[in-house]
């Protein structure tokens, strides 16, 4: 180990003296924490970015008091205005495609319920995220532009089949 590193050793250990560590640093070429600060402690960029930040505590208040204005503001708007509607619920169509024979059975009416398989598949399309059915079906003769959507009655699940039956409601559209 050579003389010099021996002494940056030493004073990253805080055993030389400020007059030995400003030799060692023009002597090592190690900037270390004196080029970034500055020879007298924080760099201009420092001082301006403390100044704008001192600025904009000044005129801004505290999270805190920005929450409070708003529970305000809010509080005072349903005193005046009183509740928003609530949305209606929006409308949810699944849709599923079934060979032409089967379609053709649906649409003369001779098959009210459609079947699908238990799984994960066709439980999280069936059901929304709360649990309650979709509203309508649409179902498309094979891959063809032919289709047809109905309203869903009400879906049970027949578990000793492995199978969702979907009863039908009335028909929405061609």
């Amino acid at each position: 180990m050579t003389e010099d590193e021996k002494r940056f050793m030493e004073d990253r250990r805080g055993g030389a003296d400020e007059a030995d560590r400003s030799d060692l640093f023009k002597a090592t070429g190690y900037a270390g924490s004196r080029k970034r600060w500055g020879k007298h402690g924080r760099t201009k960029t420092v001082r301006a970015y403390e100044d704008v930040v001192d600025r904009f505590r000044a005129h801004v208040p505290d999270e805190r008091d920005r929450a409070d204005a708003a529970s305000k503001a809010l509080t005072s708007y349903l005193d005046a205005e009183g509740a928003p509607p609530t949305p209606e619920r929006q409308r949810v169509t699944v849709n599923a495609v079934l060979t032409h024979r089967w379609y053709d059975e649906i649409d003369g009416g001779r098959k009210t319920v459609e079947y699908r398989e238990i799984n994960d598949y066709w439980t999280s399309r069936l059901f929304r995220p709360d649990g309650s059915p979709v509203d309508a079906i649409r179902f498309s003769r094979g891959y063809t532009n032919t289709r047809m959507t109905w309203e869903v009655e009400y879906i049970t699940r027949d578990v000793q089949e492995g199978v969702y039956e979907i009863h039908l409601g009335k028909r929405i559209s061609q």
